[in-house]
């Protein structure tokens, strides 16, 4: 069996004929006579396929977000109106196209279960477990990756007083395309994904062969952020710990060629899962620029703001910071990601010492050497805007400040309204607006048959 051809074929069913139908990608019928995957090398080269599915996730937080600003005459350039509409927080984002960031996430789910459920019939012997074992663990891995992603964008965030009745997104554990669409809630949504990366935790090797594979040290790291999420801040804190204990490598800043235009390789100590954002226009326009309340908050002995942005002009900067090595965004999971956390839990925890340790373990390797001085906070309060300073500078252009700024105007620690301005005219989405939650696309509405976002 040639499974290449194989890819080749699924790949056009599930992207190039959504994109010329108005059929709904969950409503799609791929035709599985094509041929059929059997054997552990299938599964393994289906889960490989990280060029535009398994390893990438939507981009339509960081579209919404305040990290980058452009001119009118550079959002008329956007290419697609997903972009335009995202950027000004329009309630109707897609004019009748959806995008790729509902269907690359359900693509992954898709190939996930088609070796969940291929796997059952393997037969299993002492020379194959350990292989079908890391084969189950990754597609739990992946399928729980783009249920976060779609979580993320798609569903409210998670609020322990109302997550068992919002909307949350299809969870589908089967490859059947005739089996019903339906919502699950939010919070089984999130059960789900805690119980899958639980038990992949228990299959997968502690570090990946590659670090776009999964590994037991990726399935404790989503869960931090999972579980950073939710608010349970005590779970988050054990994940992080776990994953931190098997690895805690941090890329020293002094040792990167700020003249590099990628300062930063994808092959890095800091990459625990390499994951990436799906691709749009705004990303590569000259005409975006990062926006000044971020360049403003790096001191000058700070590394970072050498490493991540590029000077373009007076008081104009672009991003190049990304840790995929090239053009891409990444969104995929890190060491540094783990110290936030960890920084963040121990301070709600009362734990001012450690929540002092875990960021100076950060920024001694993000200043420039002989530089810096240990913080030493004592205020929690204080201690606290510190680490969410900190996120943004440290996770900028990654998709987090997105998900902070949902789950933090929510809680109130950081409320407040976004401001963008185009052609003399100002848009703004204030703090829990329902367009914190971006709308489905809706040919899925119409096929599915499933309730749309409320905007």
């Amino acid at each position: 069996m040639n499974i290449i051809r194989y890819i080749n074929k699924l790949m056009f069913v599930l992207v190039v004929s959504p994109m010329f139908s108005c059929e709904s990608f969950l409503d799609e019928r791929p035709d599985k006579s094509l041929v059929v995957p059997s054997t552990l090398e299938d599964f393994q080269t289906l889960l490989d396929n990280e060029v535009g599915v398994m390893n990438h996730g939507p981009a339509l937080g960081l579209i919404s977000s305040d990290e980058y600003y452009t001119s009118y005459q550079g959002w008329q350039g956007f290419i697609t109106a997903i972009e335009r509409n995202g950027y000004i927080w329009k309630k109707e984002i897609y004019e009748g196209f959806g995008g790729a960031d509902w269907k690359v996430p359900y693509e992954s789910v898709f190939y996930s279960n088609i070796v969940l459920e291929g796997l059952e019939k393997v037969t299993i012997n002492e020379e194959n477990q350990a292989w079908w074992n890391r084969l189950r663990g990754s597609a739990l891995f992946y399928r729980s990756f783009a249920f976060y992603g779609l979580l993320d964008i798609y569903a409210p965030v998670y609020d322990p007083s109302s997550a068992a009745t919002d909307w949350g997104i299809p969870i589908r554990l089967t490859a059947d395309v005739n089996a019903p669409v339906f919502r699950e809630s939010v919070d089984n949504g999130y059960r789900q994904i805690i119980e899958d990366l639980e038990e992949a935790s228990n299959l997968l090797p502690e570090r990946p062969d590659y670090l776009t594979r999964p590994s037991a040290t990726a399935c404790d790291a989503l869960l931090a952020r999972v579980y950073l999420v939710m608010g349970d801040y005590e779970q988050a804190l054990q994940a992080a710990e776990r994953s931190l204990g098997k690895m805690n490598d941090l890329i020293d800043y002094n040792l990167l060629d700020e003249t590099a235009a990628r300062p930063i390789t994808g092959e890095n100590v800091e990459v625990i899962f390499r994951n990436r954002m799906v691709s749009y226009s705004f990303a590569n326009s000259p005409l975006v620029y990062v926006d000044p309340n971020i360049i403003g908050l790096y001191h000058e002995n700070d590394l970072r703001k050498d490493i991540f942005f590029e000077k373009r002009g007076e008081g104009k900067y672009s991003f190049r910071g990304t840790y995929t090595g090239d053009l891409g965004l990444f969104s995929g999971l890190t060491t540094a990601e783990l110290l936030l956390v960890k920084a963040e839990c121990e301070v709600r925890a009362g734990k001012i010492i450690k929540a002092n340790e875990a960021l100076n373990q950060l920024l001694e390797k993000r200043y420039r050497e002989g530089s810096f001085f240990p913080l030493d906070i004592q205020e929690e309060d204080d201690l606290l805007d510190q680490v969410f300073a900190e996120r943004r500078k440290e996770l900028v252009f990654r998709g987090s400040r997105w998900t902070d700024l949902r789950r933090l105007n929510k809680s109130g620690d950081l409320s407040e309204t976004l401001t963008r301005e185009l052609d003399g005219q100002v848009y703004t989405l204030p703090p829990n607006d329902p367009r914190y939650v971006l709308p489905i696309p809706p040919e899925e509405i119409n096929v599915a048959d499933i309730p749309q976002n409320p905007r």
